[in-house]
């Protein structure tokens, strides 16, 4: 069964059995970790690495910067903020956490080593939690699930490498107009619309500027012609023009 009860910070921790079919193994079999795996192989390796469930309210923090990088995890429900707090105050926004999406994967496991950065609930979520240890360390009978599931691990890794640079390239940009060219360019579909999936302010600490510069540099944008925008959404109406920024 999934047994729940109240750790020591009141998150609920639900942790699995072999016995239940609770789990929603078709939702885990759509996770990058856990592709070509099958029921029975993802029900195993729940029960080899003792992985667990927790739900945390909003605000409440999955980890913090200062924490020993104890688990792997996967989002099944709700969002989450991965971010670093200055001393200033200032908060930096690396990348949103959405279901089926895996995280606290860059992490060098070194000997004494802390998270480098914070992962904070912004709506109710449950998570899985899959201990590093499993990950790191090959069954006695070396099953084919566990596996497939290192192999599927390190094309996570590499998937995070590459978002990560693309990042990288979005805050080369030289003024805030350049970095939101970027971003735009960055989620824009074939039609040139795109849904920032943050709210103002988030998108500005994820930018590293302030909301009032990144409003006004929006609004310039599209008073120029180079986009329009409409709430979350946006849409480039001048490709041209809007790379011209990029580069300046």
């Amino acid at each position: 069964m999934l047994q729940n009860w109240k750790g020591d910070d009141g998150i609920i921790i639900q942790h699995h059995d072999s016995q239940t079919e609770q789990i929603d193994y078709q939702f885990l079999q759509e996770t990058d970790l856990f592709d070509g795996i099958p029921k029975e192989g993802i029900r195993q390796i729940l029960n080899c690495s003792s992985g667990f469930f927790k739900e945390y309210k909003k605000g409440q923090v999955v980890f913090q910067e200062d924490e020993k990088p104890e688990y792997l995890f996967i989002l099944m429900e709700g969002k989450l903020l991965v971010t670093k707090n200055y001393f200033s105050g200032r908060r930096m926004i690396f990348f949103e956490i959405h279901k089926k999406e895996i995280f606290g994967i860059l992490i060098s496991h070194k000997e004494g080593e802390n998270y480098w950065y914070d992962a904070t609930a912004v709506a109710d979520s449950l998570v899985l939690a899959i201990p590093w240890k499993f990950l790191f360390q090959i069954c006695p009978t070396a099953c084919e699930y566990h596996m497939n599931l290192i192999k599927n691990m390190v094309s996570v890794q590499a998937d995070t490498c590459v978002s990560q640079m693309k990042k990288l390239h979005i805050l080369s940009g030289t003024s805030i107009e350049a970095k939101a060219a970027f971003l735009m360019f960055e989620l824009a579909d074939e039609k040139g619309e795109l849904d920032f999936k943050m709210n103002r302010e988030e998108l500005a600490d994820f930018l590293g500027v302030t909301r009032p510069s990144l409003s006004r540099s929006l609004m310039k944008l599209q008073k120029e012609g180079y986009i329009e925008i409409y709430k979350s959404k946006a849409r480039i109406l001048d490709y041209e023009g809007l790379e011209r920024i990029c580069y300046k």
